[in-house]
């Protein structure tokens, strides 16, 4: 819904603008404008700025688009939704049922079948045990013990 004029949005600012020297801010900027709720092709009117405040939005950091250029944008997107929503709608049809949806219940975390089973150790951690293990017996081959020595001296 585009007028051949317009006002700056802008606080302060009374300058009437035609839709070629119109620009708007990203769209992201509008929704948190707006409380966070969506902005339509309609809404575009209310975002409007002059050439002045764009550059200044643009200083800032928020990125500035020729209006014109944004509304035909927008409604195409706008188009193309409905379409999407239109092609897809009849086939999600054939596959409701009459029953009430159920709450889908929380899933409840996934417990070890055998939680006895190795202590707790994962696999590598077997492994350096049984390494410890084997280290500890040839050690103790290897290695005479003191009473031994003392009846030999």
């Amino acid at each position: 819904m585009t007028t051949n004029t317009m006002k700056c949005t802008a606080p302060g600012c009374a300058k009437d603008l035609r839709v070629e020297e119109a620009w708007l801010p990203e769209m992201a900027a509008m929704v948190r404008a707006s409380g966070g709720t969506a902005v339509s092709s309609a809404d575009f009117a209310k975002f409007c700025l002059c050439g002045k405040h764009g550059h200044l939005l643009r200083q800032e950091g928020v990125r500035v688009y020729r209006f014109q250029q944004t509304v035909d944008f927008a409604k195409n997107r706008e188009e193309r939704a409905k379409a999407d929503e239109l092609s897809w709608k009849p086939f999600a049809e054939r596959f409701k049922t009459n029953r009430p949806a159920e709450k889908a219940k929380p899933r409840q975390p996934r417990r070890p079948q055998n939680p006895g089973v190795g202590g707790g150790l994962n696999r590598l951690s077997k492994m350096d045990a049984e390494k410890r293990r084997i280290k500890e017996q040839d050690a103790k081959s290897a290695d005479p013990t003191p009473a031994e020595e003392a009846s030999k001296a």
